[in-house]
């Protein structure tokens, strides 16, 4: 009998955005996110990840800890999984995409005063914030 056994069929997968704390680029990141968005079931699949496609192809150098890997190229950077079909042994490569981004930088606005003009003195004023925005955006 000749048995040809289908490669494993990928999706494209979400980017895996991660905040930079610290914002110096560098990130730890879960990569197995992405095994639910590539593959509709990943019941009896492996996955292996790789920093370029040459590795991928070659199986050669595969990320140690997938689990908590972090990224050598900021703010976005490919990764590559290779997923198995572990009964088969028919296999197939995906692009994955992380990315470190950079926490907003907290603005301090100036303090805003106005003037109590109410009859009654209540310690009630009215501001106008959307002149303000510019300042604190």
């Amino acid at each position: 009998d000749l048995i040809v056994n289908e490669i494993p069929t990928l999706t494209e997968a979400e980017i895996n955005a991660v905040c930079d704390i610290d914002n110096d680029g560098l990130v730890e990141f879960f990569l197995p996110f992405a095994e639910d968005f590539i593959i509709e079931d990943a019941t009896g699949f492996s996955f292996t990840y790789f920093e370029s496609l040459t590795d991928a192809q070659n199986n050669e150098n595969a990320i140690e800890d997938p689990e908590n890997y972090t990224n050598i190229e900021t703010p976005l950077q490919t990764l590559f999984v290779v997923v198995t079909n572990d009964e088969t042994g028919c296999l197939n490569i995906q692009p994955i995409t992380i990315e470190a981004l950079q926490i907003p930088q907290i603005i301090e606005p100036d303090l805003l005063e106005e003037c109590d003009t109410s009859e009654e003195n209540n310690g009630f004023a009215e501001f106008d914030l959307e002149a303000e925005i510019e300042g604190i955006t």
